[in-house]
């Protein structure tokens, strides 16, 4: 989102929200596999309860609170700012679970990069064509 709003035409916005499109298929699957191996069987149901509230209660907020924002300064600085919050708290999770790396791996079963097997990489490459913008008819 932060690249669509520097973007200063239709192809570069397309461009940056099949990019975007891409990081979100591979975040669900990602986020059950560290929340499983982090916590266990014993807190497995509230972790996710709170991951997926949380999903939630964002998307709610989300536009709310960008578009009180837009009439005050335009539709491209308020959603670099949310933009932002979001790569914060991306790179707070990465140096986090960086440091949870015996957690991580339960049984000697290794999440390395990048993350994602081969049906996963087909399932992206499908996902990212399928949500291509159509020229008008």
């Amino acid at each position: 989102m932060f690249l669509a709003s520097l973007a200063s035409g239709y192809g570069m916005l397309a461009l940056s929200f099949a990019a975007s499109g891409i990081g979100r298929a591979t975040y669900h699957p990602l986020a059950a596999t560290v929340l499983s191996r982090v916590f266990g069987r014993e807190a497995l149901g509230r972790a996710i309860a709170l991951h997926m509230s949380g999903s939630g209660i964002g998307q709610v907020i989300a536009p709310f609170m960008v578009g009180l924002f837009l009439t005050y300064y335009g539709w491209r600085s308020p959603i670099m700012v949310w933009s932002g919050l979001g790569i914060l708290t991306g790179l707070s999770l990465y140096f986090f679970l960086r440091r949870q790396r015996e957690n991580l791996t339960p049984g000697g079963k290794v999440l390395s990069l990048p993350f994602f097997s081969r049906p996963m990489g087909i399932y992206l490459m499908a996902v990212s064509v399928w949500g291509l913008p159509r020229p008008p008819s």
